[in-house]
């Protein structure tokens, strides 16, 4: 069990994170395919600041407009916390209680289940909770652009990347990463770069 970015979505998705060193938080659109939710679109609903950021209520009620409302089923943000690896350490007590007892804005009751997934310094995590009978499994969140960023993350922790500044590994221009096709919203070179096995 796992949640599927797809591509585009993806690329989107790190883009918010790349733009700005803040926390942000929208809805993910998803559909069930076999054990796993692939996630199709992303509604950006609110901004924040370093440790907090608040849906306004009147912004999820748009969202009920839409003829695919009712896959709205994942609470995307980021936060300061966690290690990018699957578990409780990367979900705040605020997180768990806003999952807990709004998920998704709603009650639990009539949410019946709903997914998570959280941008932590080091990559991207995800669970799901079924409300009803009150259990959380982490999942991973797969897409091979995250595993590309992740990777980006993991070797630059500390430098630039992850305190924010957002600077590629090198400094100099001629020597291109992943991390600047994500910037120049080039997602055919990171897919180039997949398919060859030398990112």
């Amino acid at each position: 069990m796992k949640i599927i970015v797809e591509a585009q979505v993806a690329l989107d998705l790190e883009r918010y994170v790349a733009q700005n060193p803040l926390e942000f938080s929208g809805f993910g659109f998803c559909r069930r395919e076999g054990d796993d939710l692939v996630m199709y679109d992303f509604a950006y609903l609110a901004g924040g600041s370093y440790g907090w950021t608040q849906i306004e209520p009147e912004k999820i009620l748009a969202l009920t407009k839409r003829e695919d409302a009712g896959n709205a089923r994942i609470w995307v943000h980021r936060h300061p916390l966690g290690n990018g690896k699957p578990g409780p350490h990367n979900w705040s007590s605020t997180d768990e209680n806003t999952i807990q007892t709004a998920p998704l804005g709603g009650m639990p009751e009539l949410i019946g289940w709903s997914a998570s997934m959280v941008r932590t310094p080091k990559g991207w995590v995800g669970r799901i909770d079924n409300h009803l009978t009150k259990q959380t499994i982490h999942v991973e969140v797969v897409n091979e652009l995250f595993t590309i960023i992740n990777r980006i993350a993991a070797m630059a922790f500390g430098r630039g990347y992850a305190a924010g500044s957002y600077e590629t590994a090198s400094d100099d221009e001629d020597d291109w990463s992943p991390f600047d096709a994500v910037l120049e919203d080039d997602i055919e070179e990171v897919e180039d770069c997949i398919d060859e096995e030398d990112c």
